[in-house]
């Protein structure tokens, strides 16, 4: 029996089945624990407006002749859990659930998705509906995996042993020019063994290392885990206690919603009119208010960071991340330019790097959060890997 053959019961419209994330939760550790199978935890961030709009983007999304699937979310006996499914339009027998727990629930809503489903149903029917509303994946980077290990024994505490196992990278052209090479793979007993991979590929192939995804052993308390999670924060857990897990889920929570936090700045413009003469008028615009976001270049892994941070964005357009940029001042120490992301609507930032610093700030009312985070990730890819979000 397909460990999901015994949750069907909970896919179901009867609104008197009293089911709960507390029960679901038990079960779901009682299944990973008597089989081989591993759960998918994912967190979701998205606007509250999305979420009550949700009825019609599962409409719109069901009725799109180029789906595959339609979606509904069912509703449990508990206010906060939902099971988002999705129903085959070949065969309405084959569905695929995915459980939804409302973490925070405020103006920027935050979503814990579980699921037992296996990996393309997870990129057909979850990854596809949540860029399908306008929601998205969190993003922690490869300068947060990299120090995985200090993130768990600083949630579990110092007696937490942490073996990292595989590692999935990517080799990145320096300032995005040259050819990539991803989904490169290597065992790595211990952080040290990261750090000098990441050098080794510097120095020998003149290209950045980007961590993907990686794989790591924990034990804590004589309990142990095995888990994988990506630089988007998906997470395959398959060994270990998953209620304890969730200690470092909630922990994870704080880094994504920090960093989310940080990508959003604000401009405020007062706008004044002034009658002229013949019945013509004019306004005057002064910035009262304008945030921006300072990353950290602190200990960066090469000198030559203003020079590849200058040269990336000189580029017009660059194809992988789709930004199109547009250079307003170009000089020895200062570079300005109008960075436009083409995936998110045309939102915009303006990106500037003195010889110390790069800055971020918003070119409308206020910053579109996928948009600073792609940026930020591609200054961790071409620029150098060792930028960081200050502060968070």
């Amino acid at each position: 029996m397909e460990p999901l053959d015994q949750w069907s019961d909970m896919s179901s419209s009867d609104s008197s089945h009293p089911y709960r994330f507390d029960n679901f939760l038990e079960e779901t550790r009682n299944l990973i624990k008597r089989s081989k199978a591993g759960a998918y935890l994912h967190l979701i961030f998205l606007q509250k407006y999305v979420w009550q709009d949700l009825e019609n983007l599962m409409e719109e999304y069901s009725d799109d002749g180029r789906r595959n699937w339609e979606v509904a979310l069912l509703e449990t006996q508990q206010d906060d859990f939902f099971i988002l499914e999705f129903i085959s339009k070949k065969d309405e027998s084959e569905r695929h659930s995915f459980f939804w727990k409302v973490l925070t629930d405020n103006s920027k809503m935050t979503i814990l998705s579980l699921s037992l489903e296996k990996f393309r149903f997870v990129k057909s029917c979850l990854e596809s509906f949540v860029k399908f509303a306008n929601m998205e994946f969190p993003w922690l980077g490869s300068a947060f995996l990299e120090n995985l290990d200090d993130f768990i024994q600083t949630t579990f505490g110092a007696d937490a042993h942490v073996d990292f196992r595989r590692i999935i990278y990517d080799l990145e052209p320096i300032a995005g020019k040259g050819r990539p090479e991803p989904n490169l793979k290597f065992t790595a007993a211990s952080k040290e063994d990261i750090l000098k991979r990441k050098q080794t590929e510097y120095e020998h192939q003149n290209k950045f290392f980007y961590i993907r995804s990686m794989k790591v052993s924990v034990v804590w308390k004589g309990t142990p885990f095995v888990f994988s999670i990506s630089d988007e924060a998906e997470i395959f857990f398959e060994r270990g206690d998953l209620i304890t897990f969730l200690e470092m889920i909630n922990a994870l929570k704080s880094i994504a919603d920090s960093y989310r936090d940080s990508a959003v700045k604000h401009l405020n413009i007062d706008i004044r009119e002034m009658a002229l003469e013949e019945g013509r008028k004019t306004e005057f615009r002064t910035i009262e208010n304008l945030e921006v976001l300072k990353l950290d270049i602190n200990d960066p892994m090469t000198g030559n960071w203003y020079k590849n941070f200058t040269s990336l964005f000189s580029m017009p357009y660059k194809q992988e991340e789709k930004l199109l940029n547009f250079v307003l001042m170009k000089g020895n120490p200062y570079f300005l330019a109008q960075v436009i992301d083409l995936e998110k609507g045309g939102s915009g930032v303006y990106l500037s790097a003195t010889g110390n610093s790069i800055r971020i700030s918003p070119s409308s009312k206020v910053t579109n959060i996928s948009t600073v985070l792609k940026i930020i990730k591609a200054l961790q890819k071409y620029v150098d890997p060792n930028i960081t979000i200050a502060g968070a």
